[in-house]
């Protein structure tokens, strides 16, 4: 009785009033439950006491499938709760570590938020709010997650080498678990190096440099997992316009393979530039990063500072000269779809209600509000391709044709234009293509194309909402 007097006691003060208290959480999923969780995975509801029984998860009419594990419910699929779902989970006698981990969609992309149900509630409702909050319920009341703040600019100013290493290492402490400390190294780049970074995925519109940036902290595959970086001490040795600065660096990793280091202590050593304007910028940021000193343990010597700033810079140089020649022949192959009907072909029905999320097996749960990607007509003739959506397309989206011969193209549509790229070679990445024709209406396009599709042709319609992809495909013979 006193136990379950003290649960609800806790749990009036984490999940009811007064208004507009947070319920708690906890900035990850505990050990146990790490297994379970994933990029595939909307809701865990897991207790690392394995105590748990009857785990139910309902998201609308969809319910979890068993996962055959005591203290684990599990809710797959690769769309994150949306504003106005409400995930709800049932179970009987949860211990106090027991935990509810939902991926929430936000104008910032999918974030996950780990409710600390200590109080054992039975029942938890979880509704997505405009904007990223969430609304938590449980039998003795309720109360909102708020979204997290939208990063702002950073600006990047430092007059003195000093006052630059103080922001800098302030960042480096923060790169593993802030996207405001990658924009301030970003910032704090010398500029040429930053256009690496800044064109690095080629789109930096939809991919900055902290994007870029990321990649080079994180990794992609195979690679131990860094959880974070703290600085001790530092020194810094100024002389004219350059300036050494040396810290100790404690990278700490979560170990994937056999082998992986769990904990590096380095001695770091970065380069400080003052740029035309007086300002103190970050000319080599490889020393800083904790996957380079998983291969390179030893400090830079003056003479490989110099290197790897020469070597980042004319990289930078060269990506930004790149990227200004494309630019251009994009803009000079770019047409108006509001041009007449260039051809005609007849199209071949595929059904609605099929449109799925990041290319893979999970269909969108909305379908009505994806019937603008919805193929559901396509016809291909040779130079002619036409088709049609369930609804009126985006005002920006994108299509990828592949015919039998690996000729691939890809459609970008943005107000009314319309560009084709031919995205064959993957070393080379995507080549406008001039002498395009294009017409455009509410929920149709039609392409007269310089080069002819063979063969059996796939095509795809896809659009990018909030870092998720929703697409539908259909297969066609080029007639």
């Amino acid at each position: 009785m006193l136990r379950a007097l003290t649960a609800a006691a806790v749990a009036a003060l984490a999940l009811s009033a007064p208004a507009g208290a947070a319920p708690l959480t906890r900035p990850g999923v505990p050990g146990f439950c790490r297994e379970w969780d994933g990029d595939r995975v909307v809701a865990l509801a897991c207790d690392p006491d394995r105590k748990a029984r009857a785990i139910r998860l309902d998201l609308g009419a969809e319910h979890a499938a068993p996962t055959h594990e005591l203290g684990v419910g599990q809710f797959d699929g690769a769309e994150p709760l949306q504003a106005g779902e409400t995930l709800t989970l049932s179970w009987t006698h949860p211990s106090s570590r027991a935990v509810l981990a939902v991926m929430v969609a936000g104008p910032e992309g999918p974030r996950e938020v780990v409710l600390d149900l200590r109080a054992r509630p039975a029942r938890v409702e979880v509704t997505a709010q405009a904007g990223g909050a969430l609304q938590v319920t449980t039998p003795v009341g309720s109360a909102t997650v708020p979204a997290p703040a939208a990063p702002g600019e950073v600006a990047w100013q430092p007059r003195t080498a000093s006052a630059a290493a103080t922001q800098l290492l302030a960042a480096v402490d923060r790169m593993e678990r802030s996207i405001t400390a990658l924009r301030t190294l970003c910032a704090a780049l010398d500029r040429d190096v930053f256009a690496y970074f800044e064109l690095l995925f080629g789109d930096p519109q939809r991919y900055p440099c902290a994007s870029g940036l990321a990649f080079y902290v994180f990794g992609d595959e195979n690679v131990p997992r860094p959880t974070s970086t703290v600085h001790r001490g530092s020194s810094l040795a100024v002389h004219r316009g350059r300036a050494l600065l040396s810290t100790s660096l404690t990278h700490r990793y979560e170990s994937l393979a056999q082998g992986d280091p769990e904990r590096l202590v380095v001695r770091a050593r970065v380069l400080l530039v003052r740029d035309a304007q007086g300002i103190w910028r970050l000319a080599t940021i490889t020393p800083l990063l904790p996957l380079f000193a998983v291969q390179h343990r030893a400090p830079y010597t003056d003479a490989e500072l110099a290197r790897v700033y020469r070597g980042a810079a004319r990289d930078g140089r060269k990506s930004a000269a790149d990227a200004a020649r494309l630019e251009a022949q994009r803009a000079a192959a770019t047409v108006d779809g509001a041009a007449s009907a260039p051809c005609v072909v007849a199209q071949k029905g595929d059904r609605s209600g099929d449109v799925v999320v990041q290319e893979s097996d999970f269909r969108a749960r909305d379908q009505a509000a994806h019937a603008g990607v919805d193929l559901v007509g396509v016809g291909v003739a040779g130079r002619c391709v036409a088709l049609r959506s369930a609804g009126p397309l985006p005002t920006s989206f994108e299509v990828h044709l592949r015919d039998e011969r690996q000729h691939q193209l890809a459609v970008t549509v943005v107000d009314g234009r319309v560009l084709v790229q031919d995205a064959s070679d993957d070393d080379t990445g995507p080549t406008p293509i001039a002498g395009v024709a294009a017409h455009l209406d509410a929920d149709g396009l039609v392409l007269a194309l310089p080069l002819a599709l063979s063969g059996t042709v796939d095509a795809m319609l896809s659009i990018e909402l909030g870092e998720l992809s929703y697409s539908d495909a259909a297969r066609v013979k080029s007639a």
